[in-house]
């Protein structure tokens, strides 16, 4: 199982932090979209890199073209020959019209169209003839701007973010390989994600929240595992670890009480379902849970609402993690 870190800051600290995380043994450095762009950090990765696997965790697909993220994609190709991936999402519905005035209609469809166009895209600019694409939502019929062909590219690695079992099967279907979300538990991947892929590779999350004090890191955990268990289409996995009320408790309280009676609903019994707690060296070795489960482990912080200073703070603490993972020699040997 290769150990990757899921970074969710700025592009100015990006480099630095990938370089950091190359140098402590980490696999995979991603980025994700939240106040910035994936690609941006991913720029910088690369550019601080010389080993580690960069990919895009996620860009949010219907938030731009799919020949904008063709050109992403290209451009990560050539910065990272060989090392890089393209990790896309669908986001939710209020994200994509409320943010970024986007339809979001029929996404599994438009997923399966974007993937087709990317791969058009790069087999262009690879030289290949392609055809004009004419489908349900989208259409093209220029692939290439100028320039001439690049046909030592290397091929493009397009993965799909999914939790549910059509966006799941859809991934298997269509792409390279699938992103996994940190509420998705090891029992969650095994019984729900894993009969559903074949032999897709899987990279999934997990929830860390480190801190040499564990009550500090058990209360930084509650406040932002209760805003992503309130998400509807997380529902089904906290179902199956045995609390299907708390979704719908979590948006009540929302609504109504505010941030600390809401964390509150977050019990130990959950926290410790959901998220691995504790110094560096005690979360490297929980993260055994998920070995021969996930090709990929991507340790993920408890970053919602956090400042610049402290995602960067966080970041190295996951960073710690993979140091510990690589010292311990707790993982088994990957090929």
């Amino acid at each position: 199982m290769e150990i990757g870190i899921a970074y969710l800051g700025s592009p100015a600290d990006a480099g630095p932090l990938a370089r950091e995380a190359e140098e402590a043994g980490a696999d995979a450095f991603t980025c994700g979209e939240t106040e910035h762009s994936a690609f941006g950090g991913c720029v910088a990765a690369l550019l601080a890199t010389s080993r580690i696997t960069v990919g895009t965790s996620i860009s949010i697909a219907f938030a731009r073209s799919p020949m904008a993220a063709a050109m992403e994609a290209h451009s990560m190709l050539v910065l990272g020959p060989g090392r890089t991936f393209y990790g896309l999402g669908s986001q939710i519905r209020q994200v994509i019209e409320r943010r970024f005035s986007a339809e979001f209609t029929d996404p599994r469809g438009r997923l399966s169209e974007y993937a087709q166009i990317m791969r058009r895209a790069i087999d262009a600019i690879r030289g290949d003839a392609v055809e004009p694409f004419e489908g349900k939502y989208y259409r093209v019929s220029q692939f290439r701007f100028f320039g001439t062909p690049e046909p030592e590219l290397a091929p493009l690695d397009l993965y799909l973010a999914a939790v549910g079992p059509k966006m799941t099967e859809l991934a298997a279907d269509r792409f390279d390989g699938m992103l996994g979300h940190a509420v998705a538990t090891p029992g969650y991947i095994q019984a729900s994600i894993r009969p559903r892929l074949g032999g897709l590779p899987l990279t999934s999350a997990v929830f860390t929240s480190i801190d040499e004090d564990p009550d500090i890191a058990r209360e930084r955990a509650r406040w932002a595992l209760a805003f992503y268990a309130s998400t509807p289409a997380y529902e089904p996995t906290l179902a199956y670890e045995g609390f299907p009320d708390l979704p719908g408790q979590l948006r009540q309280s929302l609504r109504t009480e505010g941030r600390a009676a809401t964390a509150a609903l977050v019990t130990d019994e959950v926290l410790d379902s959901f998220v691995l707690i504790g110094k560096p060296a005690e979360v490297a070795e929980q993260l055994t849970r998920y070995e021969g489960i996930v090709d990929r482990l991507m340790i993920g912080g408890i970053g919602v609402g956090a400042t610049r200073d402290e995602v960067v703070s966080n970041t190295r603490g996951l960073i710690s993690v993979a140091r510990a993972w690589t010292a311990q020699g707790l993982g088994q040997p990957n090929g």
